[in-house]
């Protein structure tokens, strides 16, 4: 585990952040077509400024029915910044911190899809596994963005591709690396169940 992450950023923090901030969030659903699309948390209440914000109790219910994805979380959460400019110290290059609040137990928490973007996966709190997959030959879907399957109307099975590169479960303060274009999919699960083992394809 990195030191220093573990613990690092928790609901507390995350009910602080909202509580005292315009902060924006998505809940990610699944869409007819079998793809994953962001969904308001939360409709404002009224036109005044307080029932336009996001309140942490939204953020709560939310987390009960899914994932609930604050991006660019970096950009307005001190807390969660100095975590930017750290890896803007480190690489030299520009970076975007999203935040990702899923409940236990929850056997889907993100459908296969992949990201434009290379991706450092960081665990703060609970355990979350990933399953990471070679990308599929874009000759498959030629009108599909190789870099956004499985993204709003795109739907990216399981059974298209194979099996796992990469499958593990992440604990509080460890690191995961997704190049960009490669699938992954998520779940929640408890991390007291002792299974957290490492594969990797041969």
């Amino acid at each position: 585990p990195i030191a220093g992450v573990a613990g690092s950023f928790t609901l507390d923090d995350v009910r602080e952040a909202v509580d005292s901030d315009f902060l924006e969030a998505g809940l990610g659903v699944p869409t007819a077509e079998g793809g994953w699309k962001m969904a308001p948390v939360s409709q404002p209440r009224g036109s005044s400024y307080e029932d336009a914000k996001l309140r942490y109790v939204d953020v709560a219910a939310g987390i009960e029915r899914g994932t609930v994805v604050f991006n660019s979380a970096g950009a307005h959460v001190p807390k969660l910044g100095a975590i930017c400019l750290a890896a803007l110290r480190a690489f030299g290059l520009p970076n975007c911190l999203n935040m990702y609040l899923t409940g236990p137990s929850v056997k889907q928490s993100a459908p296969p899809h992949t990201d434009k973007q290379d991706v450092f996966v960081l665990q703060m709190s609970g355990a979350k596994h990933w399953r990471v997959y070679e990308p599929p030959p874009p000759s498959r879907r030629p009108g599909s963005d190789p870099l956004a399957r499985g993204k709003g109307d795109d739907k990216l099975c399981l059974a298209e591709l194979g099996e796992p590169l990469l499958e593990t479960v992440l604990t509080p303060g460890q690191l995961l690396y997704v190049p960009a274009g490669f699938p992954h999919t998520t779940s929640t699960v408890d991390p007291h169940d002792g299974s957290h083992v490492l594969r990797l394809a041969r």
